[in-house]
């Protein structure tokens, strides 16, 4: 497990690192593409809706104006409308400063203004989007780029895992057990790896270094059955020596009197 974890976490690592990265470049993308989409669709509504209003100050003057907005603003279509001025006062909060035109973010709330024609000076309307939907479905892309990442690492720690056990820490296994099985005197163990790597060949030298260690044993054992056998037959000739010296020397003995 530990070799796993040296060979795992360099690669566990950087491959984090690029998904985080993945994952924060498309959310920032998808954050952009909802501004820019909500900023154009704010300039298209404004525009024809300034059109609107400009038709209505003619007709009416600003009163005309003011209902037609307060109209627009009830129809529910995502959107609030308001006739504002360009001036402070007419602003919907104290942190955004008098404009004409443009837009702005506050408070989780897109303000965009279109000022309104020549017979309308100094007003504008004003188009006021809620960003929580957009919010929403940011936080719950972020959640399952989240789950994808998780579930991502995972599997591919739970891939590599079974790919280093078949191919690396199962040989290996073999390898110690046929290690330890030589070391205690079994040189015919045999690792019987097949597989066609660095850990293969490994142990295709070892079964090699175990069948030289066998023979060399083999022909000690036989060249000591040799000695032992010299050794008998050295000690036999040396007993028939000594019984036919012990020979010789009686029958001299038998045979001095019969010379007298």
């Amino acid at each position: 497990m530990r070799l796993a974890f040296k060979v795992n976490l360099p690669s566990t690592v950087l491959m984090c690192a690029a998904l985080l990265l993945l994952t924060f470049t498309g959310v920032s993308r998808e954050e952009g593409l909802f501004a820019h989409e909500m900023q154009q669709d704010h300039a298209v509504l404004g525009a024809a809706l300034a059109g609107a209003l400009d038709d209505a100050w003619s007709r009416g003057g600003r009163p005309a104006a003011e209902d037609l907005a307060r109209h627009l603003d009830a129809e529910h279509l995502g959107v609030r409308v308001r006739l504002v001025s360009t001036g402070a006062e007419g602003l919907p909060s104290p942190a955004v400063e008098p404009v004409v035109g443009g837009d702005r973010v506050v408070d989780g709330w897109r303000y965009t203004w279109v000022p309104l024609g020549e017979e309308a000076p100094g007003s504008a309307i004003e188009l006021r989007e809620s960003m929580a939907p957009a919010t929403a479905y940011l936080s719950a892309t972020r959640l399952r780029m989240a789950v994808l990442l998780l579930s991502l690492l995972i599997a591919t720690a739970a891939v590599d895992a079974w790919v280093l056990d078949r191919t690396v820490f199962r040989p290996i296994r073999r390898i110690v057990a046929h290690a330890r099985r030589v070391a205690a005197g079994d040189l015919g163990s045999r690792a019987g790896l097949t597989a066609i790597d660095e850990i293969g060949d490994l142990g295709a030298e070892l079964d090699r270094m175990a069948e030289e260690l066998q023979a060399a044993r083999a022909r000690l054992e036989e060249e000591a059955e040799l000695r032992h056998t010299v050794t008998d037959q050295l000690r036999h000739a040396e007993r028939l020596a000594s019984i036919g010296q012990l020979a010789a020397g009686i029958a001299h003995e038998l045979g001095t009197p019969l010379n007298v």
